[in-house]
């Protein structure tokens, strides 16, 4: 998902991993290279800074925030 806002761009990763609570920053370190490079393509596409990358666990309903 990716929203365009005033200050840039946020993308938003669902993932649909099994975590348990509370376990959800230690999964989204698997896909931080992910989110970078997906970040890299869509500054590059839209000419805009990232400002925010996220991970959304729908099994735990929890967001992570990557920087």
């Amino acid at each position: 998902c990716l929203l365009l806002e005033p200050n840039g761009l946020t993308v938003i990763d669902f993932k649909t991993d099994s975590v348990s609570p509370g376990r959800e920053a230690e999964r989204a370190a698997r896909y931080t290279g992910q989110l970078k490079a997906y970040s890299m393509a869509l500054e590059r596409i839209y000419r805009q800074p990232v400002c925010h990358r996220l991970l959304y666990f729908l099994s735990t309903g929890c967001a992570v925030e990557i920087p």
